[in-house]
């Protein structure tokens, strides 16, 4: 819809356009363009331009160019020659390139290309593919023609369908020029010598057209090539060619119409690329210029030349190429001197302007002043050419200018203001020229002039404006002598100076300017010296003059414009902004100046100069003010201004000031110094194109991060990349960003917004860069929203993720090393103790053992003298106290010990439960974490299971570790014989992992069993509400989700399978037995689940056809991101070939080799993730 209506606002306004004189605008070096033989030129659906060119492929985004070229470093993802010959775009908007020696396709990274034609169609080893055209037709296949090598047909991923070469059907096959499809589906094939081939898909044979069947309409058959061909809606079949011009070919009859050729008016008809517009009009690039076709007839309405007096006009003559693109745009590749390009005028500006040997224009450029007399005829007077009399209804101009000595002639060149009176005189205001009046019957002037002796004369011979009043009364301003009312009977003139003795009651000023009458009847006379008013009633002036003490007075005193609006209003043009005074402050004549008598309006308003030259209303009471600086609309409801300048087509942006008018039917007409722009307000319109906005570029510390397939941060391009993922010292970056409008790119305008970090938005202007420093670790959102030239937003705002780690010591598990560091050191320090105790205990022991043995020694002697003690008595008394005391000693030593003793075993009891706790609950985490195991191994549907529904099969599962973040699910709906099969990739690894598989799981089966969803994309959308509640990530900055394929198999009638796949960031490979092709299926680039977006989460649906035989795999990332020791990933490509080589294994057989063949990529080195492949056959 939103398409209809551009292209509806396009028609309107586009086609006076093309009826006036283009503006060709130039792209060259200055813009990064590094040759300027441009070959092809396409605009893709994103809105960027490329070129082709003999020096590489250039991509222009309105500001400048991304040049890719060959490649030493890595030759197999580059190009294979700078030498570009064609580009198309394809349905997937993947871009197709053929350069001189082969066909390439960009990867989806924006950065590498895919080589599609290796082997030779003759056996030869090093063979030159020179691609001439690429098309696609409507059932998304890719016709390739060439250089002597043949026609190709690719399906739309570049695999090789068919090849055409020379037969007895179609002998000249072997080289092609032009490729077309037309409404039937044949493919028009454009040979060398006039000779086109026509291919009928439905029957598969060729049939051949020779366009030289009438000899009279060419110049050279033999050397004449077919350059383009192409198909309109009211032209038939249009076919250009080398040497002999433009033919028309019905496409049913095969009737050829002799268009545009030698004996049609084409003196050089070399014709190099046509294009067809939203118009229906052709447009032909010629080696002798730009040519247009009408719509309505084969006539050529307009040819395009080069002129080296005019910097608008075309580069060349010399034409290569053309592009009509989506803003109707139209861009011609100019052979040497770069690109050329017309943009769609929704600014009807109309100039009236000199031109150098052209009698027929204005006699001089600057134009001080502008009127339309009772004929609508037009007068405009110049600064140095006199008067200048436009006939409206002949086109015809008549110049008056002086000449010396005689009277009846003009007196001045310089001529500022022109004026007709009720009687249908003329009157001439000049520089030191007086008032002339014009009989228009005689074309004679009568000229009033200064006479320092009469005072009754006219004051001053500077006269700046005339103005007749509704009483008749001529009012005649001049510059030094005041303003003055001249008696058209008695031929005297009634003076108003300035009275310095009586103030504020005379003129402000003797320099008056301009003079205007209200609906009140009281005359407005700027000055340079303030505002005059007078009440003709009261014999009375007024003034109002700036005070610079006072922000509210008049806020300049040189008054160049007076304007009363619908409501009564007046407005004050000044060389210091726009001043209002309302409607009814005015209900009496004002008696004094108060300081809220007028608002003002300035630059800081809005306006885009404070200098306002002229003001005129339309019709919508919409004020058009000419300034210095451009023209600019107000709308005085919405309090918006608008601003227009010479890049829309204005004469320049420096207005002449009260040099302008408003027309009998409503035309504006403002003066400047490269002549006069008039309009029709209602045909000033903004350009409705809402660009889309992309990011061009991402730079960490000022230094552009380069996209490559190694890069850890940017592995596509940019404009490609959904997240990027920084470390904690990588917060210093910078994104670049441009919105694709290309018209007057430079008035683009830019916004954008950290989401996380910014507030609100950042409005920028034109600046095309954000740089933030220092952002904390966390998740982020970038967003940027951009808009046309005229200041329409974007539709939607581009979002990249971005997540910046936090360091090592801010991480959960190096948090937890250290608690468990710290529990270790408690540990150790513990053990520690206890064996200190049991040191000082082993020394407790020895002592009381050497004192033990001291005592048993002792004992022995005392037996030994036991007859000798019992005969000294009285010394073995002594000896037995002794005894009792050192026994008394031993006794409270062994007290001591055991009371030790015990501590230390009380201690050993403490270690050993210690040691049993840490043992158990070590056994209930691998209990825990087993019995998970074994609870996810039985929610996972048994091998049986599918086997109900697919005799062979198989079925990879590999965790990490003992339990998986991986699973895979499946549910069959016996009431509609429909069967659901999921493969899950959850956050993580290991436990964290496996508790998301739980909640996944869990979802899905409610979802699709309990609450009968059985649309794929829509139960992608409520597990993503699932997993967003139970994780509560409305109110947290939880990331954690999952990536999926689900698929829906449902029988039909035939015995065959319709097969529904949708995705979140999976993926699924399906092989098609009867064509035996294996196809790569992706799904949306969204997660479920995660940080929140601002958009809203579309999930699509694919639907596929399955017969018997037909296999389908389901997988997750997990084998394919398998690294082996030299840290290189498995890729997808190799699993590719394996899928593809071992398609008529059984299912059990390529799963061991699946097995076999990680087994020798991974090597020594660690799983990386969770592995799970699901193969089944049809």
């Amino acid at each position: 819809m939103k398409k209809i209506i551009y292209t509806s606002i396009l028609l309107l306004f586009f086609s006076i356009t093309y009826s006036q004189d283009k503006i060709f605008h130039h792209i060259n070096e200055n813009s990064g363009l590094t040759n300027k033989v441009v070959k092809d030129l396409i605009r893709d659906k994103k809105g960027f331009l490329w070129a082709a060119t003999q020096n590489g492929l250039h991509r222009y985004d309105g500001y400048k160019m991304k040049v890719y070229r060959t490649s030493s470093s890595d030759p197999n993802f580059a190009l294979s020659s700078n030498d570009i010959n064609v580009l198309m775009e394809d349905n997937e908007q993947r871009l197709w390139v053929g350069t001189t020696t082969n066909l390439h396709m960009m990867n989806a990274d924006g950065e590498s290309f895919i080589k599609l034609m290796d082997k030779s169609p003759f056996g030869e080893e090093a063979f030159v593919f020179e691609i001439t055209s690429i098309i696609q037709d409507k059932d998304d296949d890719i016709w390739v023609g060439t250089k002597g090598a043949g026609l190709y047909k690719f399906n739309e991923d570049g695999e090789l369908l068919v090849h055409y070469l020379s037969n007895k059907e179609s002998r000249y096959l072997s080289t092609i020029n032009a490729l077309a499809e037309d409404k039937n589906g044949n493919i028009w094939i454009g040979h060398d010598e006039l000779n086109i081939s026509v291919f009928d898909r439905e029957n598969g044979a060729f049939s051949m057209i020779r366009l030289d069947q009438n000899q009279s309409h060419f110049v050279n058959n033999n050397a004449s090539d077919i350059t383009k061909i192409i198909v309109t809606e009211n032209k038939g079949i249009l076919v250009g060619t080398l040497q002999n011009g433009l033919f028309s070919i019905h496409p049913q009859t095969k009737e050829i119409d002799y268009l545009y050729t030698i004996n049609k008016t084409l003196k050089h008809p070399s014709i190099q690329d046509i294009v067809v517009d939203n118009f229906r009009q052709v447009w032909v690039a010629t080696s002798d210029g730009l040519h247009l076709l009408s719509s309505y007839s084969d006539k050529v309405t307009k040819i395009y030349r080069n002129d080296d007096l005019n910097k608008k006009s075309i580069a060349s003559n010399a034409l290569k190429s053309l592009c009509y693109d989506q803003q109707n745009i139209l861009w011609v590749g100019v052979s040497g001197k770069g690109i050329d390009y017309i943009e769609p005028n929704f600014k009807k500006f109309n100039t009236y302007k000199r031109e150098v040997m052209n009698y027929n224009s204005l006699k001089h450029t600057t134009v001080q002043t502008i009127f339309e007399d009772s004929k609508k005829n037009l007068w405009f007077g110049t600064s140095g050419g006199g008067v200048s009399f436009l006939n409206t209804k002949t086109g015809k101009y008549e110049h008056y200018t002086p000449e010396k000595g005689n009277p009846d002639k003009l007196q001045e060149w310089s001529v500022f203001s022109i004026y007709e009176d009720h009687q249908g005189n003329i009157w001439v205001g000049s520089y030191l020229g007086g008032l002339a009046k014009f009989d228009t019957k005689t074309k004679k002037f009568k000229t009033y002039k200064n006479n320092s002796w009469d005072k009754s004369s006219l004051p001053h011979d500077d006269v700046r404006d005339i103005f007749e009043d509704s009483k008749n009364q001529l009012w005649v301003t001049t510059n030094g002598g005041g303003v003055a009312i001249f008696d058209r009977e008695q031929e005297t003139f009634k003076v108003f100076q300035r009275e310095h003795n009586k103030g504020a009651e005379t003129l402000s000023s003797n320099w008056t300017l301009n003079v205007y009458e209200d609906s009140r009847g009281w005359i407005w006379v700027g000055t340079y010296g303030g505002l005059s008013i007078y009440y003709p009633n009261e014999d009375r002036w007024i003034n109002f003059m700036n005070d610079k003490d006072d922000p509210k007075s008049l806020s300049h005193n040189w008054v160049y414009a007076v304007h009363e609006d619908k409501e009564g209003n007046i407005w004050i043009g000044t060389a210091g902004g726009l001043n209002k005074i309302d409607e009814e402050k005015m209900s009496s004549p004002i008696k004094e100046y108060t300081s809220d008598l007028m608002s003002l309006y300035s630059e800081k308003e809005g306006l885009m100069s404070n200098s306002i030259h002229g003001i005129l209303e339309d019709q919508k009471g919409n004020l058009w003010l000419s300034s210095n600086s451009g023209i600019t609309k107000f709308n005085v409801d919405e309090n918006s201004f608008r601003h227009f300048t010479k890049d829309d087509g204005l004469q320049g942006n420096e207005f002449i000031p009260m040099s302008y008018m408003k027309t009998a039917k409503g035309k504006l007409i403002f003066g400047g110094n490269n002549g006069a722009n008039e309009f029709l307000p209602k045909e000033i319109n903004i350009n409705p194109f809402s660009p889309k906005v992309v990011l061009t570029g991402f730079s960490l510390f000022n230094q552009e991060v380069k996209a490559s397939t190694n890069s850890p941060i940017l592995s596509r391009d940019i404009t490609s990349t959904d997240e990027i993922v920084l470390n904690h010292d990588q917060n210093v970056l910078t994104f670049s960003f441009v919105a694709l409008n290309l018209i007057s790119p430079e008035k683009n305008q830019y916004a954008y917004k950290m989401d996380g970090f910014d507030k609100d938005w950042n409005y920028v202007n034109h600046k095309r860069e954000a740089i933030y420093t220092n952002l904390d670790p966390g998740d982020y959102i970038f967003m940027v929203k951009g808009t046309n030239n005229d200041g329409l937003w974007s539709e939607d705002e581009q979002e990249i993720l971005l997540t910046i780690y936090p360091p090592y010591w801010q991480t959960w598990w190096f948090r937890l090393s250290v608690f468990l560091l710290l529990v270790l050191t408690i540990y150790l320090g513990y053990k520690w103790k206890v064996r200190a105790y049991k040191r000082e205990q082993q020394v407790l022991e020895n002592t009381v053992n050497e004192r033990t043995a001291e005592l048993a020694e002792r004992n022995d002697d005392l037996l030994m003298i036991n007859e000798e003690v019992q005969q000294q008595a009285e010394e073995l008394e002594m000896q037995r106290d002794n005894l009792s005391n050192t026994n008394k000693l031993i006794s409270e030593r062994n007290i001591e010990l055991n009371k030790k003793n015990t501590e230390i075993s009380t201690l050993l009891d403490q270690l050993k439960v210690a040691n049993g706790e840490i043992s158990l609950k070590n056994r209930h985490i691998t209990d825990s974490i087993r019995y998970a195991q074994t609870m996810q191994e039985a929610i996972l549907p048994l091998t049986g299971q599918f086997s109900q529904f697919f005799t062979n099969h198989f079925i990879l599962f590999k965790p990490k570790d003992i339990v998986s973040g991986d699973f895979y699910w499946l549910s069959a709906k016996d009431t509609e014989n429909r069967l659901f099969v999921a493969v899950v990739d959850c956050t993580g690894h290991g436990v964290p992992g496996a508790f998301m598989s739980m909640i996944g799981m869990s979802l899905l089966n409610k979802i699709v069993n309990e609450n009968n969803i059985s649309s794929p994309a829509l139960v992608l959308k409520k597990l993503d509400e699932g997993i967003r509640k139970a994780l509560k990530q409305e109110h947290s900055k939880n990331s954690d989700g999952m990536d999926l394929s689900i698929i829906r198999i449902d029988p039909t009638e035939n015995g065959s399978k319709e097969l529904c796949f949708s995705s979140a960031k999976g993926m699924m490979y399906i092989y098609n037995k009867e064509e035996h092709a294996l196809k790569k299926i992706s799904g949306d680039r969204i997660s479920i689940g995660g940080i929140k977006r601002r958009k809203e989460k579309k999930f699509t649906e694919q639907n596929f056809s399955l017969k018997k035989g037909d296999r389908l795999y389901l997988l997750t990332d997990g084998y394919i991101d398998q690294c082996d020791i030299d840290r290189k990933k498995f890729g997808s490509i190799k699993l590719e070939k394996i899928f593809f080589q071992s398609i008529k294994m059984p299912l059990e057989k390529q799963y061991s080799l699946l097995l076999d063949v990680l087994r020798i990529h991974q090597g020594d080195a660690e799983q990386r993730d969770d592995i799970t492949i699901l193969g089944f056959e049809i």
